[in-house]
This record gives structure tokens, sequence and C-alpha cells, in this order.
């Protein structure tokens, strides 16, 4: 399978213009959540929509062009999420792990919301080189952003402040696609809720920022 294609279409002006293309959209994205894309079609697409295959296709030249439209739609929504992180306006007072946990939340209400798509365009990276990079630049370096400003904020007791942050970034994208696109979990598939998703994730980090050193020694086998 080749990298996926730009984006062919951009929806018009006018409001009918708009709304078809987002129930085209929202169509789609409610069929991943029962099915993966690969085995979705066009016309369940646009029986879904309530639209015909001529809206479909006047919007988009296949399948995969409404992928990468669904995939503009999530970078906006992480894009406006990472943006109010950004507003040092909005946390005024509030404590470095407050901050942390309500930043974490948002995220983890965004995965939830936006499982099928992310789940989709997560197995469709493993083969596509390009999507793969750009879903890396999307949260990996906007969450290094806001772990650093957290991590500014704390006084952290890692040896290795540099090493504690991209432990914490892999900790984090790690709990949330297995957790939710995946649904690994040790309560065997049952999906976690998002408050304890969200409280034991800001725990994680926390703590683990303000760590002790461990003595390698304590570890070694006899």
């Amino acid at each position: 399978m080749g990298p996926s294609p730009k984006p062919k279409f951009r929806p018009g002006q006018q409001v009918r213009s708009v709304r078809t293309y987002e129930r085209l959209l929202d169509a789609a994205e409610a069929i991943m959540a029962e099915k993966s894309f690969d085995q979705a079609t066009i016309a369940e697409i646009v029986r879904r929509a309530n639209l015909t295959a001529g809206a479909f296709y006047a919007r988009f030249v296949d399948k995969d062009a409404l992928l990468r439209h669904l995939e503009e739609r999530l970078e906006n929504e992480i894009g406006a999420l990472f943006g109010r992180a950004y507003d040092v306006n909005r946390w005024e007072a509030m404590p470095p792990v407050e901050v942390m946990g309500v930043l974490i939340g948002e995220l983890v209400h965004l995965y939830n919301s936006r499982r099928a798509v992310l789940r989709a365009l997560v197995l469709r990276s493993h083969s596509d080189p390009q999507l793969k990079q750009r879903l890396r630049a999307l949260t990996r370096d906007n969450l290094r952003k806001i772990v650093s400003l957290v991590a500014t904020g704390t006084s952290t007791k890692h040896e290795n402040p540099e090493l504690a942050l991209e432990f914490c970034l892999l900790a984090i994208q790690s709990v949330l696609r297995e957790a939710i696109l995946f649904r690994e979990t040790w309560r065997g598939g049952e999906p976690l809720p998002e408050s304890v998703l969200t409280d034991e994730l800001t725990r994680l980090v926390v703590s683990y920022l303000n760590s002790e050193r461990i003595s390698r020694s304590r570890h070694r086998p006899r």
C-alpha cells in the first residue's frame, strides 16, 4: 500500500456543501467504529450519510482521500487542544500537577471521542512512512512541549531530566494507544473510564518526575 494521498478537495463555503462534507466524514467515522477502514465501502458510507455516490465523488477521488481528510480534521482538533495548553493565562495560580491532570484529561477524552479514526491511522501508518511521520509530529512533538512546561514548574528529582521527559512521552503515548485505541488492559478489553486513565497517567508522570535515583546494584542478578 502506497503513501496516503494529499487531500484532493476542499469543501466550498456554501453551508449545504460544508454540511454534506461533514456528513460524509461523520458517516465514515461511525462505520470505522464498527469495522476496519479497509472493510468499509463507499456504498456503506454514502448510505450511512443518506447521500448519493455522486455527492461522495464530487468531494473525494477515492476512499483513501476521505481518510486523509479525516486525518486533517483530527489534526485541527489536536492542534486546538495543544493551542489551549500554551495559553499561560489559563494556568494562572494552578499547581503544575493540576495542569498536567487537565491536559491529560483532555487528551484522553479526544482519544476516546476519535478512537475509530486514530486507530485506523495508526494501523495504516505501519505501511505508510509519511503518515507515520505526520502522526509522530502531531502528538509527540506537542506532548514534549507540554511535559517540559509542567516539568519546569516542578522540582524533579530525576538525575537525567532529558531521559525522564522522553520516558514520560513514551509512557503517555503507549497507554493512550493500548488502553484506548486497542483496548489492551488488565481488565480483559473492558474500556477504562476516562477519569481512571486521567488520574493514573497523571500520577505516573508526576511520580516518575519526582522519583529518586534507583541503585542498579539492588537489581543485579545474583
